[in-house]
């Protein structure tokens, strides 16, 4: 019987646990989704956005997103970056599981988000799309899109 009920317990603890989640991996689906479908960039004007590749071993790339130099106040940042190779890792974010970061002109403490993901040394034409959505000074929302291809 005692059994039973630590079994019960493990599994309405782990369905909400799931539940919790659900909206965040919603919201990031359809952001990869929204991503893989978009072939058009962004005039980014607001700020500056790159991504580097560095060799970390024979067998593994980092690659490392960078936003920063905020012209104007960002709020609510959130960030993703896919890439076109097969992968069993999760994509690079901010804002979407983690809580969501600001980048404004008072700020001196936030200069800028990186995120950063590894994939491996034989890939070639690799492709790289993010996306940045954040709410503006005027309380716009904004969406850009951006592709780097090496």
């Amino acid at each position: 019987m005692k059994k039973i009920i630590i079994l019960i317990m493990v599994i309405i603890m782990t369905g909400c646990s799931t539940d919790e989640m659900s909206e965040e991996y919603k919201i990031y689906n359809n952001y990869i989704n929204e991503l893989k479908e978009n072939n058009k960039a962004s005039e980014i004007n607001n700020y500056l956005v790159s991504i580097e590749l560095g060799k970390i071993t024979d067998e593994e790339t980092m690659y490392v997103l960078t936003l920063d130099n905020a012209q104007v106040d960002m709020y609510n940042i959130e960030v993703i970056v896919i890439h076109n190779q097969e992968t069993d890792d999760i994509f690079p974010t901010s804002g979407i599981f983690e809580e969501k970061i600001d980048l404004t002109k008072e700020n001196e403490d936030v200069k800028g988000i990186q995120l950063i993901g590894f994939i491996d040394n034989e890939i070639k034409d690799i492709e790289f799309k993010a996306m940045i959505k954040y709410i503006d000074e005027e309380g716009n929302e904004k969406k850009d899109y951006y592709i780097k291809q090496f």
